[in-house]
């Protein structure tokens, strides 16, 4: 128990330590992302922190597979940590967008495989397992992608991640007590974001950066597919948990979609962004925190109970944030 605590416990060490570093040599690698007309900061500000939490979770999660002679652990916590080494990559070097995408997708369809996807794969007809493994690789790159665009104000990704893993902790713990090295290297990662909030929070002295973001993408929806994998989670509440994001940017892309505008490009036309320019970004930060504690987290308990049907769980979890971020014009523009 206490090995497995100080293990945990340097991922945030870790976080602590380095980070001043790394703002600190910024300049010197290359890692200042200048504000623009799609910005939601002002100035210009380090970039690329979220590698020093991919580092600190890598390393819990690498030493807890020894610790626990689990050799199943090693892979996805490597493939999680080779798809932020790319978001680094893309932090200093701007990496072409197909390359991007081929990561993204190839890491996304590693960890199906690694949560267990490979498992039923072998023993289903070829043309059941393919489209569905297909699907599941093409959600993940999308869920990575989606995370990436809601990334944009001081502290909303790094508290995200803690919502959903630690969420997703506890939804674990109703129905047995979450002893797999999973949940631990859950809880490292989820304390490297919440100690990067330190750094993170309004005004960002850092930020993420691409690394960040694809280490959390990738992190939550590992855990997501294991935590579901194994019967431990209902998949419903893996879906439930962010809620608040992938409706922001489902409903923000769907909109700029059909208003002929190219959803590839940066903009500023989230319904968070468009909060915090008028409340700040701490403020819209916690209204999206108070929603998931108060909200998503007791819908997503209620239903890993079976107190709360799955389907009108969904509804009563999105059809609110689906309210909340038509009435902030998520899609639209600032001006509009």
């Amino acid at each position: 128990m206490i090995v497995d605590l100080l293990i945990v416990l340097i991922a945030p060490a870790l976080t602590l330590a380095l980070v001043p570093l790394l703002q600190a040599r910024a300049v010197d690698l290359g890692l200042i992302q200048v504000a623009n007309a799609r910005s939601s900061h002002d100035g210009a500000r380090a970039s690329g922190a979220g590698i020093v939490l991919a580092l600190g979770a890598t390393l819990s999660g690498l030493l807890l597979a020894l610790v626990h002679n689990d050799p199943g652990l090693i892979a996805p916590v490597a493939t999680i940590a080779a798809l932020a080494l790319v978001g680094f990559a893309d932090d200093l070097f701007n990496l072409p967008v197909t390359q991007r995408l081929a990561a993204q997708l190839l890491a996304a369809l590693l960890l199906v495989l690694l949560a267990g996807g490979w498992d039923w794969f072998v023993t289903l007809p070829i043309w059941i397992a393919a489209p569905v493994l297909i699907a599941m690789a093409l959600a993940g790159g999308l869920w990575i992608n989606l995370f990436n665009f809601m990334d944009g104000i001081d502290g909303i990704a790094a508290s995200e991640m803690a919502f959903v893993l630690v969420g997703l902790m506890a939804l674990a713990a109703m129905s047995a007590p979450p002893s797999s090295p999973i949940w631990l290297f859950a809880g490292a990662a989820a304390l490297a974001a919440i100690t990067f909030l330190i750094f993170n929070w309004q005004r960002a002295r850092i930020f993420g950066g691409d690394a960040g973001a694809y280490f959390h993408a990738a992190a939550i929806f590992w855990v997501s597919l294991a935590a579901v994998m194994s019967g431990c989670v209902n998949p419903y509440a893996t879906v439930l948990l962010p809620a608040a994001f992938l409706t922001d940017a489902g409903v923000t892309l769907g909109t700029r979609a059909l208003r002929g505008k190219r959803v590839w490009e940066g903009h500023r036309s989230h319904a968070y962004q468009h909060l915090a320019r008028k409340i700040g970004h701490a403020r819209t930060v916690a209204v999206y925190l108070v929603y998931n504690l108060v909200w998503l987290l007791p819908l997503a308990a209620l239903i890993q109970l079976d107190i709360l049907p799955s389907l009108p769980g969904l509804v009563l979890a999105y059809f609110p944030a689906i309210v909340f971020v038509v009435r902030n014009k998520a899609g639209q523009s600032e001006y509009a």
